[in-house]
Parts: C-alpha cells; structure tokens; sequence
C-alpha cells in the first residue's frame, strides 16, 4: 500500500534558556526557564508561533514539580493549548513528545504543537545548602 502523507510536520524554530548565575537572587525557576526557551524558540521561527500552540507537552522535572506545568506555562504566554501532556519521567521523554507531536500534525489533531523542558537542581541544592528559600511558583 502507498500511503500519501498530505500534512508534512516540521520543526520551524528551537530556543534554548541557560542560568548561569551562582547568585540565587538571580535563580530562575523551570517554568520561566520553559517559558524563555519557548520565546526563543519563537523568534528562532521568525513569526508568532506561540498564540497558535494548539498541542503543549511539557517534560516534567524533578527540580522544582509543578501540579500542573502545561497549564501555568500555557496561561504565562496565552496560549491556547487545548491539548496539554506532562510528563512523564524518562531519558526518552523528549523523543516521545516530538514524535507524538509530529504524529498528532500528520494526523490532522495539532497544527502548531511545542515540547519543552527545564531543570533548576543547581538552585534548588543551593539554596537548601544555604537554607534559603527560593520566591517561585508553589510545588507539587
């Protein structure tokens, strides 16, 4: 059988956010970090992406969890994403939402779909070394 693919999925922008700062006034928390890589991604794309992001799946961390990462993320950048994924945890989780994005596009279920990720162990360990505590979104 010769299957004809009508929709084509493509990766039209990466964005990627780095937090360097020992300072912990500075830290940032995963969800801002997502939500900067996301911005990046955007203007890699060179047009608005982000209001058309119809699929998010988001890779859950173990720095800073969230009870719900997709939605907090979605509503930070209005984006619609009446299709939310978190999680779950694994190496290969990355891989698996790309492909199931891209599956969702081919199939005619997404038009724009984003995945991102984020971790903030280095803050998280130094605050605790420190016994400060960091002023970001409550944890799960």
């Amino acid at each position: 059988m010769n299957a004809t693919i009508e929709r084509w999925p493509v990766i039209v922008g990466i964005g990627e956010s780095r937090q360097r700062s020992k300072d912990l006034r500075q830290a940032l928390e995963p969800l801002e970090l997502m939500a900067q890589a996301l911005e990046a991604a955007q203007t890699d794309a060179g047009c608005a992406v982000l209001p058309q992001v119809d699929k998010l799946c988001v890779i859950q961390e173990f720095s800073w969890p969230y009870a719900d990462a997709p939605g907090l993320l979605a509503q930070r950048l209005s984006m619609p994403a009446t299709t939310r994924e978190y999680g779950p945890v694994g190496g290969e989780t990355p891989i698996r939402f790309l492909h199931k994005c891209a599956l969702a596009i081919a199939r005619g279920e997404s038009e724009v779909a984003a995945v991102v990720g984020a971790e903030a162990q280095y803050s998280v360990n130094a605050a605790r070394a420190q016994g400060v505590d960091l002023p970001w979104s409550p944890r799960d």
